[in-house]
């Protein structure tokens, strides 16, 4: 994967995080709230199976807080090196 095609999944996973967070803190709408919490939570839940395979079974070291960010953006590339 390219070092752009990351930076682009980065930028996203980051956006999309923060408008988690605003819709947590501030009612944006009422119907695409719930939807966007649930993608929040299924989201957390798939970095968490993420974080836990990558750090038991590829006995790869890799931060919980950037994975948990940014998933396979964090850690796909260190992982083909």
């Amino acid at each position: 994967m390219s070092s752009q095609v990351t930076s682009i999944i980065q930028w996203v996973t980051l956006i999309f995080w923060l408008g988690v967070a605003i819709n947590v803190l501030i009612v944006l709408t009422v119907g695409g709230r719930q939807v966007l919490i649930v993608l929040g939570v299924l989201l957390c839940m798939i970095h968490s199976i993420e974080y836990l395979f990558v750090r038991l079974i590829m006995r790869k070291p890799i931060s919980f807080f950037k994975t948990m960010i940014y998933g396979c953006g964090h850690w796909l590339p260190m992982v083909k090196k």
